[in-house]
């Protein structure tokens, strides 16, 4: 009894790193789409050559973003269907699969909020010139 409740736990936890993750890429990708629109006023107001480059430079880094989260968002989705699907089906037994795999997400995560907040710094450093 006491391992199906630590199992159950195990389901919960990851369930909820799955929501905390989705509502932190959304966060994300919302303030991706705030730079996108300060960018193009950015880029309607300033025609200098140099400037124009870091805009485009800026938009590049945009769109990997995007993508990234994305496709982090993706794999979230994935893995809490095969949660919710073995929960349903095993008694809310996680294999050791379920728990390799969502460490590493976990790490794609961490990986994410890195990149994005160095993005966000880089970005605010050159708004501010």
């Amino acid at each position: 009894m006491e391992k199906e409740s630590l199992n159950t736990l195990a389901i919960l936890e990851i369930q909820g790193h799955h929501l905390q993750w989705n509502e932190s890429l959304n966060e994300m990708i919302h303030n991706l789409k705030l730079f996108e629109k300060q960018l193009s006023d950015i880029s309607r107001k300033n025609n200098s050559i140099v400037t124009k480059k870091l805009i485009g430079h800026f938009q590049n880094r945009f769109f990997i973003q995007k993508t990234e989260i994305n496709q982090l968002k993706n794999a979230i989705k994935k893995h809490e269907l095969s949660i919710k699907r073995k929960k349903e089906i095993s008694n809310d037994k996680v294999t050791i699969e379920d728990e390799r795999y969502h460490n590493r997400m976990a790490l794609q995560f961490k990986a994410q909020e890195i990149i994005f907040y160095k993005l966000k710094f880089d970005y605010a450093d050159f708004v501010k010139e």
